[in-house]
């Protein structure tokens, strides 16, 4: 196939097959980030059921009910390994960091798990404030760690989330969970007694956490232990308890039913002195990212986010210097370095394969699309792409040997004529120089390769050579004999 073609028909495949990677918008993550959390409510029953098989907690009942999906929560965090449950979710650096200084400051003399939990809950509890007026308008505040921190006015996910960042900050895995709750006080333990029913079991509107203290997972809610509250515009102050600090699940059941958790996808682990996003098991991610408190989309690479313009998932992006995505440049066509690597993209897309462009051939690998230099073998054929990636031909001096690489650009074997010479390359493509036999017959190739031709006097003796280079031997050759090993 013609290469102009080829490069052409490959290119547009490439378009195609390449826009099912292509980075969603923020609109349509935002749609998708909503239908997700929609249907993680739905999927929850169905979660805690099939984890319910592993191990039955409960009989019957809504209590019943809500007393085994709170232990089957606890028992399926007791099953995770300690170290993958220690994350941060907040992916911006700037704001990580300023919640990473606060938890140290807040935890200040505290000396063991218990007593840090217990001063961030303390801070958390006499510090934030409950967005009544949030949730009487209908205009919720932003539920991320960072937001709930700096404006201190929230509601039941600022304060969930806060908490489990806090402490995950100072190295004690803490989750942020969602859940169903009802008025109920704690201690109602039997189905009888409790007002638990179908409608408020399945209706999710509160947020809370489970922290692994003291060698066991216990539940905190420090929105129902925050007396603060926002009210008709004004901040008032209530007082702060410790009644649902550190309470088993037995005790919560009363009036918590815990669905799912809010983040368990991965975070932020400290890795080797640095920060890195990392997936739920602890493996560092590489691929987008979305946060969807803030509604910002991130390209991770092996667990960090790309800045500036970038080639991410075989296109061309723009992020900003925190590494928000921006855009995607579809109206850019033409040679991207990116990383000590070149790239050819197409429309905002990397190309891969043969591209013929500003008259000379150029390969981009399949799998990286990257520009290749040096030796390739491709489909069985070496082929030379020197520093610029541009094929090479003719005579090549590479690793103290000369190559030949045919008009097409193939490395050549055997013998080759050219410039009105013959030259013989061995099985490595190598030009022969000195003695060779090619299976048959005895040829001489002086020092520039060149195949000899008549009388050569070599190692003090002479020999000659026909006109098609084979060694004359056991022969007369103007008047002279020559032996069987072509001497004279």
């Amino acid at each position: 196939m013609n290469k102009t073609l080829r490069f052409l028909l490959e290119s547009n495949f490439d378009l195609y097959r390449r826009f099912c990677y292509v980075m969603i918008d923020k609109k349509g993550v935002d749609w998708i980030v909503k239908w997700k959390r929609v249907l993680a409510a739905v999927l929850a029953g169905v979660m805690l059921s099939t984890a319910a098989s592993i191990q039955v907690f409960a009989i019957d009942g809504y209590y019943d009910r809500a007393l085994d999906d709170n232990n089957q929560q606890l028992y399926l965090l007791q099953q995770d390994q300690m170290q993958n449950q220690i994350m941060l979710i907040t992916i911006n650096d700037t704001q990580r960091q300023i919640l990473c200084n606060a938890a140290q400051s807040i935890t200040v003399g505290c000396s063991t798990d218990a007593q840090k939990v217990k001063a961030i809950y303390t801070w958390i509890t006499e510090n934030l404030y409950y967005d009544w007026d949030g949730v009487n308008s209908g205009n919720l505040p932003k539920g991320d760690p960072y937001s709930a921190y700096q404006t201190r006015v929230t509601v039941c996910e600022g304060y969930a989330t806060l908490f489990a960042e806090l402490v995950n900050a100072v190295g004690i895995p803490c989750v942020a969970l969602h859940g169903a709750s009802i008025p109920d006080p704690l201690g109602v333990r039997r189905d009888e007694a409790s007002s638990w029913d179908s409608v408020q079991y399945d209706e999710i509107d509160h947020a809370w956490n489970a922290a692994y203290v003291g060698g066991k997972w216990l539940y905190y809610d420090t929105t129902w232990d925050c007396g603060n509250q926002k009210k008709d515009g004004k901040l008032l102050m209530g007082r702060a308890t410790t009644l649902y600090y550190a309470i088993s699940a037995d005790n919560i059941s009363s009036n918590h039913r815990t669905a799912y958790r809010i983040n368990v996808d991965g975070g932020y682990r400290m890795v080797n002195g640095s920060w890195v996003y990392c997936d739920k098991t602890g493996k560092a991610v590489s691929g987008p990212v979305y946060d969807g408190y803030n509604q910002n989309l991130y390209y991770m690479d092996n667990g960090r986010p790309l800045t500036g313009y970038a080639i991410a998932n075989f296109q061309y992006v723009q992020f900003d210097t925190e590494g928000r995505y921006i855009r995607n440049l579809y109206d850019y066509s033409g040679w991207v370095k990116y990383r000590n690597d070149w790239y050819y993209v197409m429309g905002g897309i990397t190309c891969y394969g043969w591209g013929y462009l500003g008259g000379k051939w150029y390969y981009l690998d399949p799998q990286t699309s990257i520009m290749k230099t040096g030796w390739q073998k491709i489909n069985g054929v070496w082929y030379y792409m020197n520093s610029s990636g541009a094929m090479q031909t003719g005579w090549l001096w590479e690793g103290n040997h000369w190559y030949y690489l045919n008009p097409s650009g193939s490395m050549a074997t055997g013998w080759v004529y050219t410039g009105g010479e013959w030259y013989y390359m061995n099985h490595s493509g190598a030009m022969q120089t000195g003695w060779l036999w090619d299976g048959k017959d005895w040829y001489y190739l002086d020092q520039s390769g060149e195949m000899c031709v008549g009388w050569w006097k070599l190692g003090g003796k002479w020999y000659y050579f026909n006109l098609s280079g084979r060694m004359a031997h056991d022969t007369y050759v103007d008047g002279y004999w020559l032996n069987s090993d072509g001497s004279l």
